[in-house]
């Protein structure tokens, strides 16, 4: 034991291996000193099995007090393992967080866990970097060290289990499993397998899992299912018992209910067992006073095999998001106190339900409150008009499909808003899919759109937060469809606190030549690439945006790849890591320009092996100094960056927004007049100068004047 061994490692093996009733033990891999033999990188990974780009079934098994740098007890890469009824116990994992001292699925693996108790591993339970998603059903997760489950750009599918902290997810619950004699803590230093991980008769876990699963054996061996439904966990309790079973287990969603108008759902509590109990009592805990109970009742009996129904009303009196709690107390042995989230969402204006959407959206029958995924379908329409605020009941979002056509179209004085009821959740923003070129944005507001990795069922789920302009994709090889690229024209409008994996405001994908113009791109973020926009494999023109304060891993203002976008006139400040991410262009002699910008507190980053004449670089105030024709390095003399203006100051003459009137200043901006002398003032008032100024204002009406 205090040498320990290396384990089992499954290596390009396929699908045939089988681990069947196999107790797997005091194995370690480490960086250094317990083993140096073989390839590096499979003995660190994996301290009881390592399946590397290979697919075993893993059942009824122990793999306890096993240590190993990542993944003490099963490590997944580029697998399909299926692991079930096993007890996964008391591992270790000793290369840090995120590493899972249980079982870690990595990159490429579709994972399936089913009725496992996973517990007292040290540096977690359950960790998943796939993109394809982790399944875990009818488990016990609990009692891991520094966490349960964790994902990292990937999601995992739980449902029927029992997760310490709660996980979203079908039918879960948290719940104090009850072990008969667990192990002291978590980590291999404490014995797991002299531990009893069997249910004691309180234990929640009992009858609570999936009632159409099935099975032939426990981890002792014996069968499944006893009473009815099969247990959480890899263990099955076969002793005749009074058993509650409640439907939904863990939470009541009502969805969106029209302030005024009411909603009526049912809790079953059934008694699953063997033995009669009572229904002791039913109570709710509503400070708002907008859930009731239809079916009171107190000392109901229920005798094995009978059922019985609560309705519980949802009546919301204004709009906003709901939370209540419904408390069950029984004589049962399994559950004798239980208690169901209620979660709802009051709206209050025009209901729109999930489905096609078209016609005209008036401010007079605003707000529209959106309580499922919509579409503007082919050939149609839908005109948004000024001041219409479009909030959304969920995680939803407005898909603009082929040859469909958006026009949310407000003023200055009276915008269109877009956002969420509930902030925390977000929507899914807008998607233009192969939708062509006639739709507007334009005095429109985006907030708390979201697309994180966790929820992304598909490509469009992951780019593009507010807004994605995109074709539609094979979801097997990728291959982008023929038709119409999406090139809305996105003119003043405000993006603000949205997120994404890539493009945390807007995203630009598949030969989109989007119009995006006099925007204020601010507070956004990226998991990846473009915490403001992401470009990819398009052509859009973004020209006299202020784009400010996003943050990204790669590219914090914008980040471009196999694109040659027009990028002019922007004012491009304080996002992090740099302002400007510049990839390949997509070939020899596709060029991209960059032209009048201010780059400041922040810089412009070109990948590495990008040729010179990929992107055209001219005219720029660029923080860090840049080679090119009428590129420098000077203080901008913003008005105030601390409060987000950024219009120039000048001597002559700068507008104030806020105040809507000319200012006069006791110095100016180097950046005015120091465009790119080719192109026009435009709206420039007098005196211009003649040319162009630098930054968002420029060749625009709120351009300061020239000395």
């Amino acid at each position: 034991r205090q040498r320990g061994w290396e384990g089992l490692r499954f290596v390009a093996s396929g699908q045939d291996d089988v681990l069947s009733y196999c107790s797997i033990t005091y194995a370690k891999k480490a960086a250094a000193g317990v083993i140096a033999t073989a390839d590096e990188g499979n003995n660190l990974l994996g301290g009881a099995v390592c399946c590397h780009e290979s697919s075993p079934t893993i059942t009824h098994c122990k793999i306890v007090n096993n240590i190993c740098d990542r993944a003490g007890g099963i490590y997944c890469y580029r697998s399909s393992a299926v692991i079930s009824n096993t007890l996964v116990a008391n591992n270790t994992s000793i290369g840090g967080v995120p590493q899972s001292g249980g079982i870690c699925c990595d990159r490429g693996s579709t994972v399936t866990i089913d009725n496992c108790t996973i517990v007292h591993n040290a540096l977690g339970g359950v960790f998943s970097e796939s993109e394809y998603g982790t399944e875990v059903t009818n488990t016990i997760v609990w009692g891991n060290a520094e966490y349960q489950i964790q994902t990292y750009e990937s999601e995992v599918a739980v449902s029927f289990s029992n997760v310490q902290g709660g996980y979203a997810g079908r039918e879960n619950i948290d719940s104090h499993p009850c072990f008969v004699d667990p192990s002291t803590a978590a980590g291999a230093d404490y014995d797991g397998l002299a531990a009893n991980w069997t249910l004691q008769l309180c234990s929640s876990c009992i009858n609570a899992g999936n009632e159409d699963a099935a099975g032939t054996a426990d981890l002792a061996g014996n069968a499944r299912v006893y009473s009815g439904v099969i247990d959480i966990g890899a263990y099955e309790n076969h002793l005749d018992l009074p058993l509650i079973a409640i439907r939904p287990a863990g939470m009541l969603e009502f969805g969106c209910v029209a302030v005024g108008d009411e909603e009526v759902l049912t809790v079953t509590m059934a008694n699953t067992g063997k033995v009669s109990f009572d229904i002791s009592s039913l109570s709710l805990s509503d400070a708002r006073g907008v859930f009731s109970l239809l079916d009171p009742m107190s000392q109901h009996t229920l005798l094995p095999g009978q059922s019985v129904e609560v309705r519980v009303r949802f009546a919301p009196d204004r709009e906003r998001v709901y939370t209540g709690l419904l408390h069950v107390t029984s004589t049962s042995s399994n559950a004798p106190y239980r208690r169901i989230g209620l979660h709802a969402v009051g709206g209050a204006g025009t209901l729109i339900p999930a489905g096609p959407v078209s016609g005209v959206w008036t401010k007079a029958n605003g707000p529209y409150i959106v309580a499922g995924d919509i579409q503007v379908p082919l050939g149609q329409a839908l005109t948004i008009q000024r001041g219409v605020a479009v909030r959304f009941a969920g995680h939803f979002g407005l898909t603009v499909g082929r040859d469909a056509t958006l026009r949310a179209v407000g003023v200055e004085s009276d915008p269109i808003k877009f956002s969420a009821i509930d902030t925390g959740e977000g929507w899914l923003g807008i998607r233009f899919v192969h939708s062509g070129d006639d739709d507007v944005l334009q005095y429109c507001r985006f907030q708390y759109a979201g697309k994180p990795y966790a929820g992304a069922a598909d490509f469009v789920d992951l780019v593009g937060g507010a807004v994605l302009c995109c074709k539609t994709h094979d979801p097997i090889t990728g291959t982008v469809a023929a038709g119409p690229a999406s090139s809305p024209t996105i003119d003043h409008c405000i993006f603000s606190d949205n997120h994404a994996v890539s493009g945390g405001a807007i995203a630009c994908h598949d030969g989109s030549q989007a119009v995006i113009t006099n925007n204020t791109i601010v507070d956004n973020t990226a998991d990846w690439d473009g915490g403001g926009l992401h470009i990819y494999a398009a052509e859009p023109t973004v020209s006299n945006n202020v784009i400010a304060r996003n943050s990204a891993y790669w590219g914090g203002g914008l980040y471009c790849l196999n694109s040659i976008p027009l990028i002019v006139n922007n004012t491009i400040a304080r996002n992090r890591p740099n302002g400007l991410h510049l990839d390949s262009t997509g070939g020899p002699g596709r060029q991209a320009s960059v032209r009048n910008n201010i780059v400041w507190e922040n810089e412009v980053y070109v990948e590495p092996g990008v040729s010179a004449g990929a992107y055209d670089i001219r005219f720029n105030n660029i923080r860090g100094g840049w080679q090119g024709e009428g590129n420098f390095e000077a203080d901008p003399l913003f008005a105030d960056s601390n409060t987000g203006d950024y219009h120039l100051k000048s001597a002559a003459g700068r507008w104030n927004a806020q105040a809507g009137v000319w200012v006069i200043d006791g110095t100016t901006s180097p950046c005015i007049d120091a465009g790119n002398p080719a192109d026009a003032a435009g709206d420039e008032p007098d005196p211009n100068g003649r040319r162009v100024n630098m930054g968002a204002y420029g060749g625009t009406g709120q351009a300061s004047k020239s000395p």
